[in-house]
């Protein structure tokens, strides 16, 4: 049975998160967040929106990291 273009489509959205993630992994989440600051600050002159977009990039790699501890605190009980 073939698989719905949905289905597909899911698959590719879902390796191309895990790629970015496995690349950001093996260069270094400091480093990958100290390249997107310099980018902002090279970009984005309002200091104000400079600061939401550094946030939102600390939230964003964050992510990963608070879902494996959810996980893991919900094992332990």
């Amino acid at each position: 049975m073939p698989l719905s273009l949905t289905v597909k489509l899911a698959a590719v959205i879902v390796a191309k998160k895990a790629t970015v993630y496995a690349l950001a992994w093996s260069y270094g989440f400091p480093r990958v967040y100290r390249r997107l600051s310099e980018l902002s600050r090279w970009k984005i002159k309002s200091r104000q929106h400079r600061k939401a977009i550094q946030d939102s990039m600390k939230y964003i790699i964050r992510i990963p990291n608070r879902i494996a501890s959810l996980h893991s605190s919900k094992r332990l009980h």
